[in-house]
């Protein structure tokens, strides 16, 4: 009798389950949303988004796949948290060129030449429809950043995790810039889109046309233009 209870405290969640679950599927795949495995809380196929700022476009997001999920970042997280997922994406970025003014560039070193002012700020992101919305990850990433509608400079990557809340972009795994005549390649790099730099910790090699550059930590513009370098 012992060994039978498990077998009907089992078979009674099953009942109890079966009532609850959707039964109009059709409806469901017609919206595009798509219950998947229990983790993902909602997910669109062929997803694209355009974000505007002070009236202006300053972001367009297409993926493959967008999906909200519990996941657990970075080695101190406590529990899961909900992560907006983008798989395969490509984002265009447009940006405008810096005006006079204090940006933080420390004295004696170059005003960035573009910013992108607003990309990353939450009523320019799309409204997610799952509440607490810790962070935004991309895998694999590019990144194409626009002066109008001249691409000045790509950047790719295995992977970008976006901080909502500094608007700042990681990038990590197999990282590549290009801008023109100059390529930057490196393992981990951050983007800080409203002041337009770039910015490594990591091993790191930039290739110009008068020089190859390889150093330790390095603080560019977006058109690759060294601002601060440690070089080894």
């Amino acid at each position: 009798m012992l060994y039978a209870l498990p077998l009907l405290v089992m078979a009674g969640a099953v009942m109890i389950y079966l009532p609850l679950s959707p039964s109009n599927g059709e409806a469901s795949r017609s919206s595009g949303l798509h219950k998947t495995a229990p983790r993902h809380r909602l997910q669109v196929r062929g997803f694209h988004f355009e974000g505007r700022y002070e009236g202006k476009r300053v972001i367009s997001i297409r993926s493959d796949r967008f999906t909200i999920e519990k996941k657990k970042l970075g080695f101190f997280s406590l529990g899961l948290m909900n992560t907006a997922t983008f798989r395969n994406a490509v984002i265009d970025l447009y940006g405008r060129k810096k005006e006079g003014g204090r940006d933080g560039t420390p004295k004696g070193q170059t005003t960035p030449a573009m910013i992108f002012k607003g990309a990353f700020k939450k009523e320019t992101l799309p409204a997610f429809p799952v509440k607490g919305v810790s962070s935004v990850v991309i895998e694999p990433v590019q990144v194409n950043l626009y002066h109008e509608d001249a691409l000045i400079a790509r950047i790719a990557a295995s992977s970008a995790t976006i901080g909502l809340r500094g608007r700042e972009v990681l990038f990590e795994g197999d990282v590549l810039v290009v801008s023109g005549p100059r390529v930057l390649r490196t393992d981990r790099l951050m983007l800080l889109p409203d002041k337009g730099l770039l910015r490594t910790d990591r091993r790191f090699l930039l290739k110009t046309p008068r020089q190859d550059l390889v150093g330790d930590a390095l603080t560019v513009d977006v058109l690759l233009t060294p601002l601060r370098a440690v070089s080894s």
